[in-house]
């Protein structure tokens, strides 16, 4: 069996199934929650959309008037933005996501959801997201830490709930911090999405007893410390600005 690219697998209509019904949408909702919260402020923005074919942030980012370019590695990562008509709503773009076809600091932000973990090479993405934002990148990922450190024990489960799921690599904070610092820009904030696991909300239909957990992590600051997938920003460090290592 041919993989297909990570990008075309997360824009197939399978994929997109697993976040229909109320834990789907209650997941999604989470998602560009986090998203808005981190998107810097202002006039709108030029924004790539790296690997974004799902439409998950595409869609959000056009309906905020942002001017949205999506990366796919191949026309089949646009099956799913075509089937959502966000085709007239964002330029489309085919090429290697690991050597972008765009200039340096070609766009405000360049953001990436549900990728990195299914990138073998996730450091060469993060640097060539790095060179194409004039400002910030905005990446996921799941966290080596809380209750998704359980995951190699956990993926059985997941495998028979969900059916459409995946190997996937998780990080530590630190790891990513450290590949963003290589690139020149600097972890300004971070947004845990959930203690539990998303399996664990899928299974309960993301009823009052999740979703009030949920909300008590939240409110103690368990949440952004342990929450997994974690959102973040990484801004381009200022000119005079040191990088983390010359700080030690």
């Amino acid at each position: 069996m041919v993989l297909q690219p990570p990008d075309v697998e997360t824009a197939s209509e399978g994929y997109a199934s697993r976040f229909q019904g109320s834990a789907g949408q209650y997941l999604l909702r989470a998602q560009e929650r986090a998203l808005l919260s981190l998107l810097p402020h202002g006039s709108p923005l030029t924004v790539l959309d790296v690997g974004g074919g799902h439409g998950q942030t595409a869609s959000v980012l056009a309906r905020e008037g942002h001017a949205v370019t999506v990366l796919g590695s191949t026309p089949e990562a646009f099956h799913r933005l075509r089937a959502l008509g966000l085709q007239h709503r964002c330029r489309l773009a085919t090429g290697d996501l690991l050597s972008t076809p765009f200039a340096d600091a070609s766009f405000d932000v360049v953001v990436s959801v549900r990728l990195i973990s299914h990138m073998e090479d996730w450091q060469r993405l993060i640097a060539e997201m790095c060179r194409v934002a004039r400002g910030a990148v905005i990446i996921d990922y799941p966290r080596t830490v809380g209750v998704n450190a359980l995951t190699p024990v956990l993926f059985g489960v997941k495998q028979r709930f969900e059916g459409n799921t995946r190997n996937y690599r998780s990080f530590s904070d630190e790891q990513i911090a450290e590949a963003f610092d290589r690139n020149g820009h600097h972890v300004a904030a971070r947004v845990g999405q959930f203690v539990l696991p998303m399996v664990v909300h899928r299974f309960t239909g993301a009823g009052p007893v999740s979703r009030g957990l949920e909300s008590l992590a939240a409110r103690v600051g368990l949440r952004d410390r342990f929450g997994s997938p974690v959102m973040i920003r990484a801004d381009r460090r200022t000119a005079g600005q040191r990088s983390a290592s010359e700080e030690e």
